[in-house]
């Protein structure tokens, strides 16, 4: 299976970015050749790029029209995400028993980054790109191809990030479980792992349920 990263992943973030920036609107089009020309790669890694993000239900991919943005009523119900957490919970589990020192060091410095970035203020677009960048780095970090299948099946947990971190006190919250997680898989401590990522997703979940009764309460 192909791995993300390097170019892949750098062209997926970009363009979450625009989404969330309101410069991609629901329904337009993304062009594979236009991508390729302006990131300066070739057309293999944009590929690559799509399907991640058709995997977390930021586009939706069709035959012979290339990528198309999609809108909120398109996003995964509830119960996909539950599973996708629980999976995502397993990969923490093997990520600490599969990971290697490089694995970790690079996982404990996205962990930095993210506590950093909730106490200076960082903007919700950037601070969202690196709680991304973190998860898909445990992902990495399991060395197991098949759950990766898995996950992209089920894709759609980098989603739910814009409704589940808006206000600054969410963002510092979750800054600590990031920080509570590289710790734990620092540890070797496969079951807390575990048990904090999926609570994790779990709990943006409920945040986004929460703020469909008042918005106000949770920022």
């Amino acid at each position: 299976m192909t791995k993300f990263g390097g170019s892949a992943e750098r062209i997926a973030q970009e363009v979450i970015a625009r989404i969330q920036r309101r410069e991609l609107a629901t329904g337009d089009r993304l062009r594979e050749q236009a991508l390729a020309d302006e990131f300066g790669v070739s057309r293999g890694p944009v590929r690559e790029a799509l399907r991640l993000l058709a995997s977390g239900y930021w586009v939706a991919l069709e035959p012979g029209k290339g990528a198309r943005v999609t809108g909120p009523t398109e996003e995964p119900e509830a119960d996909g995400i539950l599973v996708a957490a629980a999976l995502l919970g397993v990969a923490a589990r093997l990520a600490a028993a599969n990971a290697t020192p490089s694995d970790i060091a690079e996982i404990g410095a996205l962990s930095e980054q993210i506590a950093a970035g909730a106490i200076e203020g960082q903007t919700p677009e950037a601070f969202i790109a690196l709680t991304w960048r973190m998860g898909m780095r445990i992902v990495e970090a399991a060395h197991n191809a098949r759950l990766r299948e898995y996950l992209e099946a089920y894709g759609g947990l980098y989603r739910i990030a814009p409704a589940g971190l808006l206000g600054e006190a969410r963002r510092l919250e979750v800054a600590r479980r990031w920080v509570d997680i590289a710790l734990a898989l620092r540890n070797r401590d496969g079951h807390a792992a575990e048990r904090l990522l999926r609570g994790h997703i779990e709990d943006a979940l409920l945040t986004i349920q929460r703020r469909s009764v008042n918005p106000a309460l949770w920022d």
